[in-house]
Parts: structure tokens; C-alpha cells; sequence
């Protein structure tokens, strides 16, 4: 009895180990207020694409970065691009915005966010849109998406705004469990029947 109780806890525990821990591009490995990053910027396995090519603004020491003790990341140009390094596909939780000064958002189009997010592999590829606009508020703000299976997200800003903790997925997509694992898990309970049986005919019998 123990010895298939162990092996069931070995199976689960070998096919457990693909829990996929989230990653937290935050901008964080130069605290330091700096200028013109090269495009890409990578992190974690993913890269962020400026396209300017003045390259990019890190606030870091700076009296107006949202992020006090961290770093945030401005874009000088309109648009920004997340992809995963290799290419393949990812899960995009949330990420941390705040307008481009730290003052709160004044009411204008300076606080508007669009973000493209476009699904799966060519050609079966799909993109939906969402509009993100910063309240009045200084400090960093969370969009929350959870969006799974995206190949890529462009970032579109009506103005400039500070970005940091995106937090993402190499994958979260729905994985087939293959045929041999049921099999072996429909054996094992089959085992663990007959044997709980078997104990209890033995114990029967005594009396």
C-alpha cells in the first residue's frame, strides 16, 4: 500500500513541476536616472521595443519617477511593443502606469493608454484593443488584462506615461495531459481498489 501511494505521489509531483511562476519586468537592474536605452530593452526572457530613435527615458533617482527606491521606463516616441524574446507565445497579467511627470493626470489625452493585443501565431492571429485612461491620482496605477496565448502587445500613447511591473506569463495556455498519464493514473486508483478490497476480505475473514 505505501509503496503505490508513493509512486502516485512521485507521478503528481513529476507532472506538477511545470507550474509556470510569473515574471515582473520592472526595470530594476540600473536604478539610475538615464537616457537613450538601445531598443530592445530585455528582461526575464521578454523585450520591450522603443521606437524612437532616441531611445528610451529611465527615471530611477529622479524626484518625478513613480516608482520611489525603483526605476519606470518612458517611451519617447508614440508606441512600445512587448514580445517574448524567443517568439513564442505569453500571458500578459497587468501593468503599472503613471502619466509622464507623477502629477496625476490633468484631464486631457495625455492620460489615454491604447494597447493592441494580438493573439496566437500567423496566420491565426486575432487582436483586440482596450483603452486605458489614468485618473487624476499620482503614483502607479494597475491595468489589469489577463490576457493568455498573445504573440505580442503594442503600447500606444496619445502622450507619455511612466510604465513599470508588467507582469507576464511565458505561457498559461491550456496544455494536453498525453493518454499515458490517465492511463497510469486510472491504474494506480485501480491498484489502490483492489488492494483496500483484498484488506478488507483478509479482516473479514478473521472473524
Amino acid at each position: 500500500m505505501e509503496k503505490i501511494f508513493c509512486s502516485a505521489l512521485f507521478c503528481f509531483a513529476l507532472f506538477g513541476m511545470s507550474t509556470i511562476q510569473a515574471a515582473v519586468i520592472d526595470f530594476d537592474s540600473d536604478p539610475s536616472f538615464h537616457y537613450g536605452m538601445v531598443s530592445p530593452y530585455e528582461e526575464d526572457g521578454f523585450q520591450v521595443f522603443f521606437f524612437d530613435p532616441e531611445g528610451a527615458l529611465f527615471w530611477g533617482t529622479d524626484l518625478k519617477n513613480a516608482d520611489p527606491g525603483g526605476n519606470t521606463i518612458t517611451n519617447n516616441g508614440p508606441e512600445m511593443l512587448i514580445s517574448k524574446a524567443d517568439g513564442g507565445l505569453f500571458d500578459l497579467i497587468s501593468i503599472d502606469l503613471a502619466d509622464v511627470a507623477n502629477f496625476g493626470n490633468q484631464g486631457d489625452l495625455w492620460g489615454l493608454v491604447w494597447f493592441d493585443f494580438v493573439f496566437g501565431n500567423p496566420p491565426a492571429i486575432h487582436t483586440i484593443s482596450h483603452i486605458v485612461y489614468l485618473d487624476e491620482l499620482a503614483g502607479l496605477q494597475t491595468a489589469t488584462f489577463n490576457y493568455q496565448g498573445l504573440l505580442q502587445v503594442s503600447i500606444l500613447f496619445s502622450g507619455m506615461a511612466q510604465l513599470d511591473n508588467i507582469v507576464v506569463n511565458p505561457s498559461l495556455m491550456p496544455v494536453p495531459v498525453p493518454a499515458t498519464v490517465w492511463l497510469f493514473g486510472s491504474g494506480l486508483a485501480g491498484l489502490l481498489g483492489f488492494n483496500r478490497k483484498r484488506s478488507q476480505s483478509t479482516l473479514y475473514s478473521k472473524y
